[in-house]
């Protein structure tokens, strides 16, 4: 329940790049697009709402973690 969550604290969102590097592996956040980051890469989206969306277009795993914390 997100207003349960919200009761907690400021939500804020991440996304985590996990596997490495390969062609045809994308994120994309808002009007933001990832595409090619280092493994290991964090980045805090705008707004933990935002639309979104993963792809792997190549032929290699793709492998990614979003979440949610409080600020």
């Amino acid at each position: 329940n997100e207003q349960e969550y919200l009761k907690k604290g400021e939500l804020v969102r991440y996304h985590a790049s996990i596997s490495k590097p390969f062609p045809g592996h994308v994120f994309i956040v808002g009007d933001q697009c990832f595409y090619n980051e280092p493994q290991g890469t964090i980045h805090e989206w705008d707004d933990y709402r935002s639309y979104h969306a993963g792809a792997n277009c190549g032929v290699g795993p793709k492998f990614l973690f979003n979440f949610l914390g409080y600020r």
